[in-house]
Formats: C-alpha cells, sequence, structure tokens
C-alpha cells in the first residue's frame, strides 16, 4: 500500500494497482495488459464543426446541433445568441441549452507518428481514425456559461503520449496510474 498524494483525506493509505514485472505475469496478464494500451491508445474523434448556418439548418439542430471552432479570445456560443443565430428556449419549454466543449485539440495522426516513433510503424495495417482530430479533455458547458464539472472528461491518451515519454515503455508498468494522476487534472 501507498498513500495517494491526492488523495483529499491525506495520509489515508489506498491501493495503487500496478502491473507485475513481465516475468512475474501470466498469459492472462499480459492480454489484460496488452488490451488496456490498445484502450488507452484509441482516442475518440470530435465531431467536425459547422460554422456556417446553412450547414447546422440542414442537419437539424435537434439531431445533431451547431458544432462551431471557437478559437481563444473569441465570442462563445453561451456569450452571443444573436452571433451564432439560434433564440434560446423560451422559459417553459422543458428544454436547456447545453454546449459540449472540447479542449486541447490534436490530429489523431500525430498521436500515431509518437507511437510509430518508438514502436516501429507495422507495414500491413490501416487505421482510417488517423484522419480525424481529438482533444485532450471535454467538458459540458451551461446556457450560463458555468461548466459542469461532474461531466468532465480526460483522454487517456493524451496521458498515455506523456508516459511514452516518461517512464517509457521499458518498464513493465510504464502504464500505470492513469485512476492515480486523473484527480491532479
Amino acid at each position: 500500500m501507498e498513500t495517494n498524494p491526492n488523495d483529499p483525506d491525506l495520509g489515508v493509505a489506498s491501493e495503487i494497482p500496478e502491473s507485475r514485472p513481465l516475468e512475474e505475469q501470466g498469459l492472462e496478464e499480459r492480454l489484460l495488459n496488452y488490451w488496456r494500451s490498445v484502450e488507452i491508445f484509441s482516442p475518440q474523434s470530435i465531431p467536425k464543426p459547422h460554422n456556417r448556418r446553412s450547414d447546422f439548418e440542414t442537419l437539424g439542430q435537434e439531431e445533431s446541433g451547431a458544432i462551431y471552432d471557437v478559437k481563444a479570445g473569441s465570442t462563445a456560443p453561451w456569450e452571443s445568441t444573436d452571433l451564432f443565430g439560434y433564440m434560446p428556449p423560451s422559459k417553459d419549454s422543458e428544454y436547456v441549452w447545453r454546449y459540449q466543449v472540447y479542449c486541447g485539440i490534436f490530429l489523431i495522426a500525430s498521436l500515431n507518428k509518437a507511437l510509430e516513433s518508438l514502436f516501429g510503424k507495422e507495414p500491413k495495417t490501416y487505421d482510417g481514425r488517423g484522419d480525424g482530430e481529438t482533444c485532450l479533455f471535454s467538458v459540458c458547458i451551461t446556457a450560463e456559461g458555468r461548466p459542469l464539472l461532474d461531466t468532465f472528461v480526460a483522454a487517456t491518451c493524451a496521458w498515455g503520449l506523456g508516459r511514452l515519454r516518461t517512464p517509457g515503455p521499458k518498464l513493465p508498468q510504464w502504464l500505470d496510474g492513469y485512476s492515480f494522476d486523473l484527480p491532479a487534472v
């Protein structure tokens, strides 16, 4: 047992699950660790923006919603209903506006390049997901611009990219600790 420094009740011992050294692992444990690493480095792609009103009118706002690419320093959709061309629901409506915000957007291809630089490229495989984008984290925002903290989702692939450098894949436990590190975020 080790003390978790991120535990709000400091000093309370908590178990930190770790992989055992490779030579001590059985087949089942090695398979689970393999699939865990596949999951860590399989990011979810994010939707493409529809910045023009005609883009999301044809899709139907009720079905997919408008998707905007908002740069740092720009007006966010919850800051101006006029600018983004929609009317907020009436006070009597059972519906409310909610925004899914994707932060730290990067190309999935850059993740693939980082992995290939360490492990090499498998020439006979094709992964179509390399064409899209993913993000470091996402969170929902209310119509008033307040984040809904219980909707915060951190990407495992971003954490895994950091682990490629430190401690690196030469250590059997290199992908241990995601749930342990997450409270620090």
